[in-house]
């Protein structure tokens, strides 16, 4: 599920960053795409729900902290396809706020780990030129401190009230439907990838099910086709 949590800014961090004092801040634990037990389609849509309801409230966004385990294995095409979903959701302003934070260092040697880093940050960039200086990596270890060094990290980098998502912008003061943002149609193409690849494969039960599942998956990010037409006017009007 995703939920959000008041946090508490100890005495001594608040002092260090002037621009957390009288301030509420609000930690949101959102539900990563390839979920066991919901669509990615699902894990869109309540994001979206929970940031354009948090942006109609007044709230804007101070920082982003994309999660990545270092081990095991190399990035695949599915990593790849959900970094772009990601990267549709911020816009160029959003990805200046987010730290790339690897995750189970323990569970790998330093050099391994070191090498893996520089991999991951180039997928996650994949050649863009419009990669804000201003985003981060760090690593996140097993342990309290490590959490409160990416926090004040981002509390470091704050200026004014923090800024709004692409998601927030097209859904709120665009009035565009969920399927009609850059997001949701990235993650349209990435489900119709996934079935082109597994379509005339094994036949077998499980593969028939996964296959229904895409599909409506695919169907349910259709942009209708009033809102196509409504589109079109705009165009020519």
């Amino acid at each position: 599920m995703l939920a959000d949590y008041h946090v508490h800014i100890p005495p001594g961090v608040a002092d260090r960053y002037p621009l957390t004092k009288g301030k509420r801040f609000v930690l949101v634990d959102t539900p990563g795409f390839d979920n066991v037990s919901l669509s990615d389609t699902e894990v869109l849509r309540r994001l979206a729900v929970w940031l354009a309801s948090a942006y109609n409230a007044g709230m804007k966004v101070g920082g982003i902290v994309y999660m990545y385990p270092i081990y095991p294995g190399r990035i695949t095409w599915n990593d790849c396809a959900n970094i772009k979903v990601f990267q549709k959701i911020c816009g160029v302003g959003g990805l200046s706020k987010v730290t790339l934070a690897t995750t189970r260092w323990s569970s790998c040697r330093l050099q391994s780990g070191e090498s893996r880093e520089q991999e991951i940050w180039r997928s996650f960039w994949d050649g863009r030129t419009d990669a804000p200086a201003q985003s981060t990596m760090a690593r996140l270890e097993d342990s309290r401190q490590s959490a409160w060094a990416i926090m004040e990290s981002i509390f470091k980098t704050m200026k004014g009230d923090g800024v709004v998502l692409a998601l927030q912008r097209q859904l709120v003061d665009k009035g565009r439907i969920f399927q009609q943002t850059d997001a949701a149609q990235e993650l349209r193409a990435k489900i119709l990838r996934l079935l082109k690849d597994i379509m005339g494969g094994d036949p077998s039960p499980a593969v028939k099910k996964r296959l229904e599942e895409l599909s409506a998956e695919a169907k349910a990010l259709k942009i209708p086709m009033s809102k196509r037409i409504q589109a079109l006017f705009s165009i020519i009007t």
